[in-house]
């Protein structure tokens, strides 16, 4: 997930729920950004029950079952970037991040992405990976009438220490 704030501006929240589904045994998107203020309608488009198991830490979370073709929807008011897994079928892992940025994207699998809507001028990128956590921020400037590129190489680095005790 890629995200940049402009000073001034605001997100608009959708009027409509964002879908985040449980299909196929697996959530899709794998990924879904929402803005701060938006509600999420957690759908179970197969024939068996799925459950709903947010690990939010600055929104309520929740732990109930969803039946076949059952909805939940929850407004989702505070940013941070939350598990979603489904505990009946322990395989099943998806994020929700929630927003205050005013532009955001998430990568394609061969890492390319496209933020639209950004007047001339110069932001500070933010990311973030569901393994490799927050990174740096990196400086993109944006010129009228072009295209522009960023390139930004990221490694999962081991931190030293951290041994586990027994």
């Amino acid at each position: 997930v890629l995200t940049i704030t402009v000073a001034g501006a605001k997100a608009p929240i959708p009027t409509e729920a964002v879908h985040f589904d449980q299909e196929g045994c697996r959530f899709h998107p794998h990924v879904a950004v929402v803005p701060v203020g938006a509600a999420v309608r957690f759908l179970n488009s197969d024939d068996t029950n799925h459950n709903i198991h947010t690990y939010a830490k600055k929104n309520t979370g929740m732990n109930k079952n969803v039946a076949p073709a059952g909805t939940l929807d929850q407004v989702l008011d505070k940013a941070e970037v939350i598990d979603i897994k489904c505990d009946i079928h322990p395989w099943m892992k998806g994020y929700v991040v929630v927003t205050d940025a005013t532009h955001w994207a998430t990568s394609a699998a061969d890492g390319s992405f496209k933020i639209v809507g950004l007047a001339p001028g110069e932001y500070e990128l933010s990311w973030w990976h569901e393994e490799l956590g927050k990174g740096k921020t990196a400086l993109v400037k944006v010129e009228a009438g072009k295209e522009a590129t960023l390139e930004h190489k990221v490694s999962a680095e081991k931190k030293a220490g951290g041994a586990r005790r027994r």
